[in-house]
């Protein structure tokens, strides 16, 4: 609706998620998904999350915290508004 709420901050901070551990920006066009979190959500349905991680990382980095910063991203980044965690429930 345009207006700032909290959730929309909520929103912001998963995709401020997404784009650290995806290495890609959340506009980027990804194939067929026109954004990142879009990207990210098919990667999660086919149980794939970690190919979401990029790849400049090599095998740098504990799978476990990728997933759950992911994860995290994910549900911060819910469509429906009302679904996103609240700031206390992030923290």
């Amino acid at each position: 609706m345009g207006e700032a709420i909290e959730l929309s901050d909520v929103y912001a901070f998963g995709a401020i998620l997404l784009e650290v551990v995806c290495g890609r920006r959340l506009w980027t066009k990804n194939g067929i998904y026109k954004s990142l979190v879009d990207w990210v959500w098919a990667w999660n349905r086919t149980e794939r999350l970690f190919e979401a991680v990029d790849n400049r990382l090599e095998e740098d980095y504990i799978v476990e915290e990728a997933q759950r910063v992911l994860l995290l991203g994910l549900a911060c980044s819910d469509p429906t508004a009302s679904e996103r965690p609240k700031t206390q429930e992030i923290v």
